[in-house]
């Protein structure tokens, strides 16, 4: 190629504009399970090597599933504990550069998830899963099996 030829660029040279991926942008589904804290050093660490944005997310419901009288304050005590969690993750994720968000919304977790991947353009979103038996799965449903189906962007779930 002559000097002025606009061809590729050398292995090692500088990236064209169109060469450059943009920063991730991830929604991560929190539930306080094993599973979901391994999806969040997942995509903290995907996130991380990008300088890429995350979104918490937690969904809640005021359902009560429970045969004896508990008052307001024990019910919400999980909640409350789940979301002193993404606040510490999200806080590491910021010292770490990484620009994160928690979110915390009332409704079903697969309806919840879906919804802010869309409002935010999230290029993927991270899952636990809980690892129901497939009897369990059956009766409750699964929130990743669900998101996977109808997500607008890649699903990604962690064992």
């Amino acid at each position: 190629m002559n000097e002025g030829d606009s061809g590729p660029h050398p292995p090692g040279g500088p990236p064209s504009p169109a060469d450059r991926v943009a920063p991730p942008r991830l929604v991560i589904g929190y539930d306080g399970s094993p599973s979901a804290e391994r999806a969040v050093r997942f995509g903290l660490r995907w996130a991380g090597s990008s300088r890429g944005s995350v979104w918490l997310v937690h969904a809640t419901t005021h359902e009560r599933h429970v045969a004896e009288p508990v008052t307001d304050e024990e019910l919400s005590a999980p909640a409350r504990a789940i979301v002193r969690a993404m606040e510490t993750w999200a806080a590491d994720a910021r010292s770490q550069g990484v620009a994160a968000t928690t979110v915390v919304r009332e409704g079903s977790a697969r309806d919840v998830v879906i919804a802010v991947a869309a409002e935010v353009r999230a290029d993927a979103i991270l899952l636990g899963t809980r690892g129901r038996t497939d009897a369990n799965r059956l009766l409750l449903g699964s929130v990743s099996a669900h998101v996977v189906a109808h997500a607008p962007v890649p699903t990604v779930v962690v064992p």
